[in-house]
């Protein structure tokens, strides 16, 4: 399967319209809840959309359980999950933000400019999980459109779930309005906001869960055929959800549980940057920070999953050179050809000062000059 912290993101072609839209929501008179990280998110209730969204009036009623098949029972340390599997029958099943994760076959090494195909989500808002099959990953973002959505390093998960949607639909447009969250870089902002270092290294889910839950969360689940479980859901692309093993859905369910609870541990430990940017250089008061978060995210969240996108871009499908260009010699081969001047208004002088001090008065005039006139004294 995928090694989801190896990754970083992929297309940044919806990334278009800025944070504009956020922008207008937060703008208005009653609280903004379409961003997972907004402060009373949880705390009030309110997860339906914003204000100036256009309500989902085609979408069933919210159910909290589907009675047509027993649920799969998720055991993850303590507690227990309940999942089901989702079909588009069912409509809309879940109100507010809900993390997801994507399972999917193997990654080919020989090609990185391509993203692997979905074989099954997963999704947990909380209370209830479900199980996506690909082929209904579309219907079900299509029925969720206005819940934010939360993951495990984002740019992975996104940019196998545009492979999926295709030309139909633009995945990307959360991210622009701040409906995404990215658990992976609250991980690593947190440690960069609170005690100085960004957690390289220390931000894979299965550590996350551990250091910050108590949780064990192993990627290293063998099959009974000795195969990791994380490498071969490509063996059941296409097949009903009956045909998955226990352990291969137990290793999708246990990700979206984790991330739920990653994310809240971590949303309410945000509040530490915030007290340790008032001694900071720059710092301009509450509101400008609390301006600031808005519009950039908490702990400049919003930058680094558009950054983290982009990156993913660049490093399956390279960067263009101009081989020509880099290649060029100079002088060019036309020796008639002027070699263009590059004037400058500093003298130039020595990359390094002399080896010893100037004794006499005309070595002294000779001495780099600072840009009042004065020559320079030496020390």
């Amino acid at each position: 399967m995928k090694t989801k912290s190896d990754w970083g993101s992929e297309k940044q072609q919806g990334l278009k319209t800025g944070l504009a839209g956020g922008e207008r929501h937060n703008s208005s008179n009653q609280p903004d809840f379409s961003s997972p990280l907004h402060p009373n998110a949880e705390k009030t209730g309110k997860h339906g959309p914003s204000e100036g969204e256009v309500p989902q009036k085609t979408t069933s009623p919210v159910f909290t359980s589907s009675p047509s098949e027993p649920p799969f029972l998720l055991t993850l340390g303590p507690a227990q999950y309940e999942f089901r599997r989702w079909v588009p029958a069912l409509g809309r099943v879940i109100s507010g933000p809900f993390a997801l994760d994507t399972e999917t076959e193997r990654i080919d090494e020989k090609r990185p400019d391509r993203v692997p195909a979905l074989v099954l989500g997963s999704a947990f808002d909380g209370k209830q999980g479900f199980f996506i099959l690909a082929e209904d990953m579309p219907a079900f973002l299509a029925a969720h459109p206005a819940n934010p959505l939360i993951f495990h390093n984002a740019a992975f998960d996104l940019a196998v779930l545009q492979r999926r949607l295709g030309l139909d639909s633009d995945i990307y447009a959360r991210v622009e309005s701040g409906r995404v969250a990215d658990t992976m870089i609250l991980a690593r902002l947190l440690p960069l906001g609170t005690v100085g270092h960004s957690a390289r290294n220390q931000c894979s889910l299965e550590y996350c869960a551990g250091h910050y839950l108590n949780l064990p969360l192993p990627k290293d689940a063998k099959n009974s055929s000795g195969q990791l479980v994380r490498e071969t859901f490509g063996n059941y692309l296409h097949r009903p959800l009956e045909a998955f093993p226990d352990i291969y859905l137990q290793y999708a369910a246990g990700d979206p549980v984790a991330t739920w609870l990653l994310f809240q541990r971590l949303k309410n430990r945000l509040a530490d940057i915030r007290i340790n940017a008032r001694p900071a250089y720059g710092y301009a008061g509450e509101r400008w920070l609390e301006d600031q978060w808005k519009k950039h995210g908490p702990g400049t969240h919003h930058i680094q999953l558009k950054g983290s996108i982009a990156l993913d871009r660049i490093s399956r499908t390279g960067v263009l050179i101009n081989r020509a260009a880099a290649t060029r010699r100079w002088p060019p081969s036309n020796r008639s050809s002027p070699r263009p001047v590059i004037r400058s208004r500093w003298p130039a002088y020595p990359l390094r000062a002399p080896a010893r001090r100037p004794r006499s008065r005309s070595e002294f005039r000779d001495w780099p000059t600072s840009t009042n006139g004065r020559a320079k004294r030496c020390r």
